[in-house]
């Protein structure tokens, strides 16, 4: 997206394919939920934007939602 045009060459070209690929998580996510995933992932992307990085796909509620409020974290313990 945004950092990929602060770049130049191959690096600028290669990172906007690493975030094109990324968008199809919570596409699939969206549409396996029975949810516009068009219309979800815009919202997603928007909240994003605005500095709502911690929106996410909530599929019990069927919309965006913060998911520290839902508390749905991955503990670094986890990931490690």
């Amino acid at each position: 997206g945004a950092w990929a045009k602060t770049l130049t060459g191959m690096e600028s070209y290669c990172v906007k394919g690493f975030a094109e690929a990324l968008e199809v998580i919570p596409y699939t996510l969206a549409e396996n939920a029975g949810l516009n995933p068009m219309q979800i992932v815009t919202e997603l992307r928007n909240h994003h934007l605005t500095g709502d990085v911690n929106h996410g796909i909530n599929v019990r509620k069927g919309c965006l939602t913060n998911m520290l409020d839902e508390n749905v974290v991955q503990p670094l313990q986890v990931t490690l």
